[in-house]
């Protein structure tokens, strides 16, 4: 039967007082301090570099997740914003036209007319939204289909202001 390690004390209890611990155990009891340490200190190290890792992959996560849906704008929403401007820039442009219509003889005016209503029609952007482009390409069609008939206008503008009146032909 095994003794209790509390009976043993208490029924040798002046040898645990008075003597002297055998040889080498001060270093014995220090090699083992230091090896249940230097585990100690490697569990440590492996939780907190486990915790860094799953730490930062977390916050890449989180980064990424929140860029995409930050950064990833509607493509139709984009398209119609962008032919909305362009719109508004062909608008403007024919309404400065129609203000110098006065300076034409009615044919003409007629003429001009017909070929803003035209250009007008022609800027509906719907079959470009149907076409399976990229929303940059569709963009970039968008702009140059544009560019050339605000181009277009600008010079039946330009062609209209260096006409004479009529009425000071009079």
């Amino acid at each position: 039967m095994k003794i209790s390690l509390d009976n043993q004390i208490k029924n040798n209890r002046e040898a645990f007082d008075r003597a002297v611990p055998a040889f080498g155990h001060f270093e014995r009891f220090e090699q083992k301090l230091e090896h249940r340490e230097r585990r100690h200190t490697r569990q440590n190290r492996r939780w907190i570099t486990a915790s860094s890792i799953a730490a930062m992959f977390a916050i890449l996560l989180v980064f990424q997740f929140s860029r995409t849906l930050t950064t990833v704008p509607d493509e139709t929403e984009s398209v119609a914003e962008v032919a909305g401007y362009y719109k508004l820039q062909l608008k403007e442009e024919i309404s400065k036209i129609q203000k110098q219509l006065e300076k034409l003889d009615t044919p003409n005016r007629t003429e001009v007319i017909n070929d803003l209503r035209g250009i007008m029609k022609d800027a509906d952007e719907t079959k470009i939204a149907e076409t399976p482009l990229t929303a940059e390409e569709k963009i970039s069609l968008i702009v140059r289909r544009y560019n050339a008939k605000i181009e277009t206008l600008q010079h039946i503008h330009s062609i209209i202001e260096n006409i004479p009146n009529k009425n000071n032909n009079l």
